[in-house]
């Protein structure tokens, strides 16, 4: 992950990052991500985070709802699931997510603070989230 984004999926003890003018144009040692790098858009490496992880949270036994007085703002979460406490500090009724990994990560937030999703996937989960639930 470069800045909370899946880019590669590693394949090498190594992995580097080639960047010419703030694009990622070359992984070795991984397996590159295409349409992760397209929403990456410019990075500076020397500041970026790069993370690596097999998944965020694997699946949650107990859970518990948090009170919360709802908004009447939707929040739009693209590509970016950690605006979402953003998005609760600002006060939502409910938000629309876009990406798969995007709205397990936010729904499964979201579904304990009783908050309704609408999401936009297309099917390539990277599988970040383990058991994630949604409210309904």
């Amino acid at each position: 992950m470069v800045n909370g984004i899946v880019v590669s999926r590693a394949v090498d003890r190594d992995v580097v990052f080639v960047c010419q003018s703030g694009r990622i144009v070359e992984v070795r040692g991984a397996e590159v991500k295409p349409h992760g790098l397209q929403k990456l858009g410019h990075v500076d490496l020397e500041s970026a985070k790069i993370d690596t992880v097999k998944v965020l949270r694997d699946e949650v036994k107990k859970r518990a709802k948090v009170s919360y007085s709802v908004k009447n703002k939707v929040a739009f979460v693209d590509h970016a699931g950690y605006d979402v406490f953003k998005f609760l500090d600002e006060g939502i009724c409910c938000a629309v997510t876009v990406g798969d990994d995007t709205t397990a990560i936010v729904g499964d937030v979201l579904e304990r603070f009783v908050l309704p999703i609408i999401e936009m996937v297309d099917g390539n989960r990277d599988g970040l989230v383990r058991g994630e639930r949604l409210h309904v």
